[in-house]
């Protein structure tokens, strides 16, 4: 598989964090926001790049259920350019 992104953050605000759709069937999904920091070589200062994520079916029920702010947490997926 060549598109593969391995993200690790943490969990941002839960405001966007709800169950979409049918979980009686698995056809449902979530979505998160990503938190990954790093710090400018040249500036010293730390830059945050928030990442939304989308997790389907059972996973996204698990993860809605367990998820709490802060977590830190390790996405792994494909990465997909999306217009909200």
């Amino acid at each position: 598989m060549f598109n593969e992104v391995i993200l690790s953050g943490r969990l941002g605000k839960l405001e966007h964090l709800q169950l979409r759709g049918d979980p009686e069937t698995d056809n449902c999904k979530c979505y998160f926001d990503v938190a990954s920091s790093y710090y400018s070589k040249t500036t010293e200062e730390q830059y945050t790049d928030w990442i939304q994520c989308k997790a389907w079916g059972n996973l996204a029920k698990r993860f809605v259920n367990n998820a709490r702010k802060g977590m830190l947490i390790e996405v792994k997926g494909r990465l997909k350019n999306e217009t909200l």
